[in-house]
């Protein structure tokens, strides 16, 4: 179970990563469901008829992955999607997701969103 500090320090991290708070980057609107891992982490997502769509998460990439493709398994969808303002061509090797799209519009920050997917 995580502790307040564990919580803390994922969420100083997390800011201090994107340089914006993860509770201004988090729209309960898009994104309802979140999930509290015992190491402080955040997986927020919103569970659609045919997808999972991944929003902020301050915790292992890999490990979060592994989590939706459990999701994914548990409620019959196969195809979970996320958006990064990473570097796209080392979050597709990291995570083996497919980049599907390249938002036209910066972000609110003025950040490069891209869209990926994978098929579960």
């Amino acid at each position: 179970m995580a502790d307040t500090r564990d919580v803390l320090s994922r969420l100083e991290a997390y800011e201090k990563k994107i340089g914006v708070g993860f509770f201004e980057d988090w729209s309960l609107d898009l994104y309802p469901q979140a999930m509290v891992f015992p190491d402080g982490s955040i997986l927020t997502y919103a569970v659609l008829p045919d997808e999972i769509c991944v929003g902020p998460c301050s915790g292992n990439v890999k490990e979060m992955i592994s989590y939706t493709k459990m999701l994914c398994k548990r409620a019959g969808i196969h195809k979970f999607s996320c958006t990064t303002i990473h570097n796209p061509k080392a979050f597709g090797r990291l995570t083996k997701m497919k980049l599907v799209k390249v938002e036209p519009e910066p972000d609110e920050y003025g950040k490069t969103v891209y869209d990926f997917e994978m098929e579960v």
